[in-house]
This record gives structure tokens, C-alpha cells and sequence, in this order.
């Protein structure tokens, strides 16, 4: 057993040592001596003992598929799953989770920046209620390297361009040329395999509302964290089928191996929150989309 391993047995309850290797994979995980900000934990080992139990047995499968990622990997798509619901112990703890794990302020930042823009300012509200302090603190402390991606992996500006000229917009009077509109377009076509229909949509009742959008879009979705794991986050939060395929698509173009988009597409909240729960998403059609993932 590695030393970061728990080690649970499929049985419904936890003997004293499993009990003690749970807790102290979360105080490691969290560089804290205590349990703060994990009630849960004897919480439901109080009460439901077989139910914590057999969530930790999932989420530990879902480790062994994380592969060749980074460890920090889960901790970053945790906490933007919590910013989006604006849960303020769980973003406080993968913050913590995620820095422990070698993540580094930016790539922290990143993350927030894209949960902002798809969760609103509920979620980076309570971020910075969480976590603002600590974020504050870490940003006067020397870090670590960078994280260690596959190889490929890398951050790239120019793969969310879709070629608009943001510098020639004019501070006041700015608005969406015909051009601009088709490289708009084509980026969906060429990244997503389809166009979202709010891009029509908003072309023709508030264009001005899609070029703002799009500027925002680029200036988010680029940072220090590869186009790879962005790509990621995106179909963990895609509960549409529509969105999912498009996600899907974009990982792929971008370059992700199919056990990597098949570890995101098989979180234990993804199951909960669609492929088990959602009857509006077409498995046959997912199943074909990975059967043909080279």
C-alpha cells in the first residue's frame, strides 16, 4: 500500500484502522492537524457508516483512473465543482487540498476565473468569503514548480482565439462585424464540432451582448492550466447533451487521450448529476464519440 492509499474492504462498516487511515488521508490532504471543515466525516460515521464508506470506495476508483495526472488534478476539478455550487467548506478545502498537492496560486486563480464565468457571482462570492485570506497569505510565499502534465499538455492563447481583433474594438461604439460573427462561428465549428445555439441567438438580438461574451470567453478559458485540463473542466460541468458532445469534441481536438476523458466523464458527481440520473443524454451517442476516440 502507498502511503497515500486508504485501503478500504468492500464491507459496510470501518474497522479502527481504516477509521484512522480515512481521517489522516484528509488531515495530510488538507496540511491540517484537525478535521475543520470536514464534519461530514463523523458526521456519517456516526450515523451512516456504510454510506461514507462506500462513497470513499468511489471516489478512490475514480483515483486509479486519474492516471498520469497530476494528484492536484482531482483537487482542482473538486473545488471547481464547489464554486459552482458556492460551498464554502469545500472550496476551502480543496483550496488547501490543491496547494498540498503542489498546485499554485495562478493555477487556483484560473480555475476560479472559469467557475465565475459559468457558475455568476454567487460561487466567487463565496470564495472569496472562504478563502480569500488564505489566498491573500499564499501570494507572499515562495511555491514549488509547476505541475507536471502529460506530455502535450501545455497552455496555449492561441487555441481559444477565434481571430476577432480585440485591440481594434473602439473603447465606446463597439460592435459585431459580419467577419467577426464567422470567426466566431467557425472557432465553434473547428473546437466544438457545432455551434452553440446561443451564438444565432444572440447574433441577432444582442450582438454587441455576443462580442462581449466572447471577449470574456478567451480572456477566462486561457491561463497557466493546460487547454487539456480546461477542456476537462468543461464536461464535468456540461449537463446538457448537447453541451456534453461539444465538451467531448473539444477535448479531443485538443488532444486528450480518451482514459482521461473518460476519468472526468466518470466522476462520482458527474454520475450523480447526469450520465446516471439525466434521461436526456444519449449514452449510445457518448459510447459511439468514445469508441471512435484515437
Amino acid at each position: 500500500m502507498q502511503a497515500d492509499e486508504i485501503d478500504l474492504d468492500w464491507s459496510t462498516s470501518f474497522d479502527a484502522g481504516e477509521w484512522e487511515r480515512l481521517t489522516g488521508y484528509y488531515r495530510r490532504g488538507t496540511g491540517q492537524d484537525s478535521l475543520d471543515g470536514l464534519g461530514f466525516l463523523p458526521m456519517m460515521h456516526a450515523l451512516r457508516p456504510e454510506a461514507l464508506k462506500r462513497y470513499r470506495l468511489a471516489i478512490d476508483a475514480g483515483r486509479q483512473r486519474q492516471a498520469d495526472l497530476p494528484d492536484a488534478t482531482r483537487a482542482l476539478a473538486s473545488l471547481f465543482d464547489h464554486v459552482l455550487l458556492g460551498y464554502h467548506n469545500g472550496i476551502l478545502y480543496d483550496l488547501r487540498g490543491s496547494r498540498q498537492r503542489g498546485a499554485r496560486r495562478a493555477d487556483v486563480g484560473h480555475v476560479l476565473s472559469i467557475a465565475w464565468m459559468y457558475g455568476g457571482n454567487e460561487g466567487v462570492h463565496a470564495a472569496a468569503d472562504a478563502a480569500g485570506d488564505e489566498l491573500s497569505r499564499w501570494g507572499t510565499e515562495v511555491e514549488g514548480p509547476p505541475l507536471s502534465w502529460p506530455s502535450g499538455w501545455t497552455s496555449d492563447e492561441h487555441a481559444w482565439a477565434c481571430g476577432v481583433d480585440w485591440a481594434a474594438q473602439p473603447a465606446r461604439g463597439a460592435s459585431l462585424s459580419a467577419p467577426d460573427l464567422d470567426r466566431i462561428v467557425a472557432w465553434h465549428e473547428r473546437v466544438e464540432g457545432a455551434v452553440p445555439p446561443f451564438v444565432p441567438f444572440l447574433a441577432r438580438f444582442h450582438p454587441l451582448g455576443l462580442l462581449t461574451y466572447r471577449a470574456r470567453y478567451e480572456a477566462t478559458m486561457h491561463g497557466p492550466l493546460p487547454k487539456q485540463f480546461v477542456a476537462l473542466l468543461l464536461i464535468s460541468l456540461a449537463t446538457r447533451h448537447d453541451a456534453l458532445v461539444r465538451a467531448l469534441h473539444m477535448a479531443r481536438v485538443f488532444g486528450v487521450d480518451r482514459p482521461h476523458a473518460l476519468w472526468m466523464l466518470t466522476r462520482p458527481r458527474v454520475l450523480a448529476g447526469g450520465l446516471a440520473t439525466r434521461s436526456d443524454i444519449d449514452l449510445g451517442q457518448l459510447a459511439g464519440i468514445l469508441d471512435s476516440w484515437e
